[in-house]
């Protein structure tokens, strides 16, 4: 699996938002030397061979680099997949060329001189790189220089992508929901789990005959009747709105079966509601801080690295201190280490749907409905009490599901340090359960997986951020994004410059439409009209809507449905980005400033072009209708056509409908229903420049 050679634009592109600068690694700072200089205490007098490692940011193993040494003009060696080492020339600068499959190239320049105290020293010249200086005082003073290269499509300041993973994309509530429970009724050791919202009574499945169930039947099917009786210890991280506000608004997105777990001392089920402080003015931009890493640090924790002198680098795990902790909106369940799943579906009502997303279905309603309004609802006498919900969930077992344990923990001891309530109530546990070793390989048919987080401090993370401005700036023939949001204008800049370096590449965007009281809809607007100016007839903007016609007989009672057509706007709730057929992104992080910054969001990157191609050709297939899914294929201006087509004839069937529906009798009906019916969901759809308030790009 290769990656594109990416342009010199690219790399001047993304050196501003992955490189690192003298101590750390940050979006925004210039690539350097990032860690101590070894030691010249005596012990070594800056004799000795040099020797050059290349690596990736976490600091393991490539699968594949090769490096060339030159001084000056000459070239004194290339090595391909092992470690060059030549004696040490005081005063004289060696040029040092890194490049690996799938990785940025950098050059380095190493100088080493005995006559001063720091011995040695190197800098990164091209490429967004790292490095980072060791001593061996056991192996004849050896000088190492690590290079750490920059991943093209993932995030180098996040956790590191892991390989050996079953990954699955799970395309609506009923398969995620169906899944978490099977894998909830197997666990043995622990559960680890955030959401947004909670509510106990969330129904995992819904089985056949579902709307003739009583509610005890019901109820053994819910999120919290299947976790109580699990032997394994369970921790729940809710998301508290408004921390500082009293403490009844605490209570808006939890339930009081939830809050008396988190009140009950040893009983195996700890609750710690999480709250939002951090401050963002209405107007003007987010300041927050900007993440730091070093690369230093990360080679020295390498167990392969353990005989190097490293003086002034920490070893240990970081340590966690409390300061305010921005809002948590992500959704994530930890199944014994094991497995791990992330989504942007809440533990919610509203957060279950079918694939098919029909405007009548009995299952789409709150647990206390009763039986009889079900059964209206089956028989399309009575809209259900939730519309049809689009959005996605990714199941990964294997060594990145400790990555998603990760992030829970680092918020679990945060939010004990700070005294978040009822963490009086909770235990700290361990660190994440262990992630494989440090080197990492391609098995054949398992995909290279990333987690990703956005974290406020002293977290400071924003990994989403890099691995995104990454993926839209190497898009070499299509974008894909289906999103609850369209209005990201920190990133506009980078799908503006590849759309037009580009001109072959395709843009569509799914969403919903945007009221004129949505708070943050200039933004909306300015991305959209950015996009449109860039783009032109290469940008599809697209809606969902699920339709139904019902021939109607007389009404048996007044409170009986009469409409006999119906379009339905369906909730786009999903945080899903394609590009090329080699790289998604599912999880929580919506296309907003907000969750690029300080909102806390997670998500999981895929890049598999195999993989990704079956993800994509089934969300497209789903999207179009089973009618036309067979013209789905891997031709992106073929794919942009069929959309377009689809949802533009789908906008004359549902103006045939306004304009002639309501005067059809039942049999007109019928007979229209087989004549004039959509295909799939997609329609086109085009935002007002009218807003109201003028606020800041990052507040919404």
């Amino acid at each position: 699996m290769r990656a594109r050679r990416p342009t010199s634009a690219f790399l001047a592109a993304v050196a501003s938002l992955a490189a690192c600068g003298p101590g750390g690694g940050s979006p925004g700072r210039d690539a350097g030397t990032d860690g101590p200089p070894p030691d010249a205490s005596g012990a070594c007098d800056g004799g000795g061979p040099l020797r050059i490692v290349a690596l990736d940011a976490s600091g393991r193993r490539l699968p594949a680099w090769e490096v060339t040494l030159s001084a000056g003009a000459t070239v004194l060696e290339t090595a391909r997949g092992r470690d060059p080492q030549v004696p040490a020339s005081p005063g004289t600068p060696l040029r040092v060329t890194v490049t690996a499959d799938g990785f940025l190239s950098a050059e380095v320049e190493v100088r080493v001189d005995p006559g001063v105290a720091e011995g040695a020293s190197a800098r990164v010249v091209a490429g967004p790189a790292w490095t980072a200086l060791s001593r061996a005082p056991d192996a004849g003073c050896r000088l190492t220089c690590y290079v750490g290269l920059d991943h093209a499509w993932f995030a180098s300041s996040g956790r590191p992508f892991r390989d050996g993973n079953q990954v699955d994309l799970l395309m609506d509530g009923e398969a995620f929901w169906t899944a978490v429970r099977d894998d909830l009724a197997r666990a043995t050791a622990e559960v680890r789990m955030s959401t947004w919202w909670w509510q106990s009574d969330f129904e995992l499945v819904r089985p056949p005959g579902h709307e003739t169930m009583t509610p005890g039947e019901r109820r053994a099917n819910t999120v919290l009747s299947i976790l109580d009786p699990s032997p394994a210890f369970k921790r729940l991280l809710v998301n508290r709105f408004a921390p500082e506000t009293p403490t009844g608004m605490a209570y808006l997105n939890t339930d009081p079966d939830i809050r008396a777990r988190g009140l009950a001392d040893g009983d195996g089920f700890e609750v710690i509601l999480q709250g939002n402080a951090t401050e963002v003015p209405l107007a003007g931009t987010y300041d927050g801080p900007v993440p730091a890493w070093s690369f230093a640090e990360r080679v020295a924790r390498n167990p392969e690295f353990a005989g190097e002198v490293w003086p002034g680098v920490a070893r240990g795990a970081e340590v966690l201190t409390a300061l305010d902790a921005a809002s948590y909106h992500q959704k994530a369940f930890v199944v014994d280490g094991r497995v791990a799943y992330v989504s942007g579906m809440n533990v919610k009502s509203t957060d279950w749907d079918t694939p098919d997303h029909r405007v009548f279905d009995s299952r789409r309603m709150k647990f206390d409905t009763p039986s009889e309004e079900r059964l209206r609802v089956k028989e399309r006498r009575q809209l259900p009490d939730l519309g049809p919900r689009k959005d996605y969930g990714i199941r990964v077992e294997g060594p990145a599901a400790a990555d998603v344990d990760d992030v829970l923990w680092v918020r679990w001891d945060l939010a004990l340090a700070e005294g978040a309530m009822y963490a009086e109530h909770a235990t700290p546990f361990s660190r994440p359960f262990p992630t494989g070793t440090w080197d990492w390989s391609v098995p054949e048919g398992r995909p290279l997986v990333q987690v990703v987080a956005t974290l406020p401090p002293p977290i400071e993370e924003q990994s989403i951020l890099e691995t995104w401005a990454k993926a839209l700036r190497n898009a070499a023939s299509f974008i894909y994004i289906e999103d609850q949001y369209w209005r990201m204008p920190i990133l506009n800049a980078v799908i503006v410059q590849t759309l037009r370096e580009r001109p072959w590449v395709t843009l569509i965007v799914v969403t919903k439409p945007v009221s004129l009281a949505d708070g943050a809809k200039k933004w909306t607007v300015e991305t959209d009209r950015a996009i449109r100016e860039a783009a032109g007839d290469r940008y599809l903007l697209l809606q969902l809507k699920s339709f139904d016609a019902v021939p109607r007989e007389p009404p048996r009672d007044p409170d009986d449905e009469t409409a006999t057509f119906y379009f339905v706007d369906m909730d786009v709730h999903s945080k899903m980005l394609i590009v090329d057929d080699e790289y998604l992104s599912v999880g929580s992080c919506n296309k907003n400033n907000r969750g690029l910054l300080y909102e806390g969001e997670l998500n999981v990157s895929v890049w598999d072009p195999e993989w990704v191609r079956e993800a994509r050709r089934r969300i497209y297939r789903n999207l179009v209708g089973p009618e036309r899914a067979a013209e789905v294929g891997d031709d992106p201006a073929a794919n942009f056509a069929l959309l377009k087509d689809i949802a533009e004839r789908n906008a004359s069937v549902e103006a045939w409908w306004h304009a002639n529906g309501a005067g059809l009798d039942a049999q007109g009906v019928a007979t229209a229903a087989q004549a004039h019916r959509p295909d799939g969901f997609v329609y086109p759809l085009s935002f007002s420049p009218d807003y109201v308030l003028e606020v800041g790009p990052d507040v919404f």
